[in-house]
């Protein structure tokens, strides 16, 4: 979702609104915001480097959310989708994988 679509006046103005009224209350500022951006990826790196030893990592950190995190609202298109525009693309290959399909679907016929 774009951020045009994203502020539109429509239904996604109301849930939209409601993450940016927790967002400001959790970060006041860019700067609070940005602090614990900085923080998050200093624990990330410290849970990746105990997991690559063996070591007993601490709880993996979760990413604020914010303007830098791709689960926030439109996120995900602002910093991957929109990245391939640049791009043509003459075809795409989709593989979801069948783990959850039991014996007597179909799949297991092909």
């Amino acid at each position: 979702m774009s951020c045009e679509t994203r502020e539109s006046p429509s239904d996604f103005k109301r849930i939209t609104g409601a993450y940016e009224k927790g967002i400001l209350k959790k970060f006041p500022t860019e700067e609070a915001y940005l602090k614990a951006d900085a923080e998050f990826r200093t624990a990330h790196t410290e849970f990746q480097r105990k997991h690559k030893r063996s070591e007993t990592p601490n709880p993996r950190p979760d990413q604020p959310m914010g303007a830098r995190n791709f689960r926030r609202p439109s996120g995900l298109n602002e910093l991957m989708f929109s990245q391939t525009t640049p791009y043509i693309l003459r075809g795409i290959i989709w593989y979801q994988g069948e783990a959850t399909c039991g014996p007597e679907s179909e799949t297991s016929t092909h």
